[in-house]
């Protein structure tokens, strides 16, 4: 899902939880862990948290329960002028197997991000340091207005999904929230339901989003049969159950 040497953009609109999963991404990349069910290559972890305090985003590691002895190294505050050629240096350095930059904007400074041309060259010293290092780079970026999909959902120009290996997009829905993928590489993952756990501040993968809402509709087909004291037509059951007809057919 996210290659050795890779670029990606991890993507949704604000207060979805991206710097969340982010930060689980890492934590697990560090431990060696498995990541939304895939294996990871295990390795130290630059994290780049341009838009809050580094005590919070310790704190969320500590709640995640990371022991304070894994190889994940927090900067947290402005992008320094020089920020790619510091970032360089540190990869050199300390041979990261993951680099997580939080927002991808606030590190590029773009002063338009629809030009494609502006874009593009700022988005080239990352995927070139992935490409050379073997790092894979994590970008985290908002999408756009509205209800566009796939890599038009991307917030800026479409130079950003052009360039990635792996987009990411979240999304909140009235129920759950969900990710899916857009791979150059591999297999896509079809959009499925997260699971977060509040006092963890932890994410795990749970069920496509095909099966969570046919069992919902499952569910309430049944508790409102139980609620009749006579026997219903498929076709009444359908007008009174909300939901999208193949699946209400379906459950």
């Amino acid at each position: 899902m996210l290659p050795t040497g890779g670029f990606s953009v991890l993507a949704s609109k604000p207060k979805v939880g991206k710097s969340t999963l982010a930060r689980n991404l890492a934590l697990c990349t560090a431990k060696g862990e498995f990541f939304l069910n895939k294996a990871v290559n295990k390795g130290a972890v630059i994290y780049y948290a341009l838009e809050e305090k580094k005590a919070e985003v310790k704190r969320h590691f500590r709640d995640m329960g990371a022991a304070g002895d894994e190889e994940i190294y927090i900067y947290a505050g402005s992008a320094p002028v020089d920020a790619l050629i510091q970032i360089k240096e540190v990869t050199e350095l300390l041979k990261p197997a993951l680099i997580i930059i939080d927002p991808l904007f606030r590190l590029t400074r773009v002063r338009d991000g629809n030009d494609y041309a502006a874009v593009t060259q700022a988005l080239e010293p990352l995927l070139r340091l992935a490409r050379d290092t073997g790092t894979h780079v994590l970008c985290v970026h908002h999408t756009g207005k509205g209800d566009r999909q796939g890599g038009d959902s991307v917030l800026g120009s479409t130079a950003i999904f052009s360039s990635v290996d792996t987009l990411m997009i979240m999304k909140r829905h009235e129920n759950y929230r969900t990710v899916h993928t857009i791979q150059r590489y591999g297999k896509d993952l079809e959009e499925t339901t997260l699971h977060f756990d509040k006092d963890a501040r932890t994410i795990s993968i749970g069920k496509s989003k095909q099966e969570e809402d046919l069992t919902t509709l499952s569910d309430a087909i049944m508790e409102f049969l139980s609620s009749q004291s006579e026997p219903f037509t498929e076709p009444v059951i359908m007008e009174d159950i909300e939901g999208r007809t193949g699946l209400k057919r379906k459950a």
